[in-house]
């Protein structure tokens, strides 16, 4: 009987480490990033009480909405990149993970209730919205230590 749970519980963390590659693989290809990178935001999401889920609706969110600005010149966020004094077409041009990193150095000085409103607004979630208001510092420290 023990060795029958330890063998379901490899099993079992067999299968969570295979989904949770098969989820950095897809999003690292979805988003032109690495793979090594990819795991590095999604454990330094998970850090800041984020799920790699919500993470990756975020993404996918502000990749639309910056690939929509870039291509029509508007979206329903394009105020708040004015706000933030970013240029989405360039930002567009890039990794979406290097749009988040702009984001977090435009928020940098802003009380913590107005950068949440904004990112709400922009579609992040909690998680990346704690990350990010950690600074880019912070946020440096997280990537790299995740």
């Amino acid at each position: 009987p023990l060795l029958a749970g330890a063998t379901l519980s490899f099993g079992a963390l067999f299968d969570s480490i295979t989904k949770e590659l098969g989820q950095m693989n897809a999003l690292s290809k979805a988003y032109n990033v690495s793979i090594e990178e990819m795991t590095a935001w999604s454990r330094a999401i998970e850090d800041a009480g984020g799920s790699i889920e919500s993470f990756e609706q975020t993404l996918s969110s502000l990749n639309k909405n910056l690939t929509k600005l870039s291509v029509t010149g508007n979206s329903e966020i394009k105020p708040f990149f004015e706000a933030m004094g970013l240029d989405a077409t360039e930002l567009a041009q890039k990794p979406v993970t290097h749009a988040l990193e702009e984001i977090a150095r435009s928020i940098e000085g802003m009380d913590k209730y107005t950068s949440a409103n904004i990112l709400r607004s922009m579609g992040f979630d909690a998680g990346s919205i704690k990350l990010l208001q950690s600074g880019t510092k912070g946020l440096k420290e997280l990537i790299e230590n995740g």
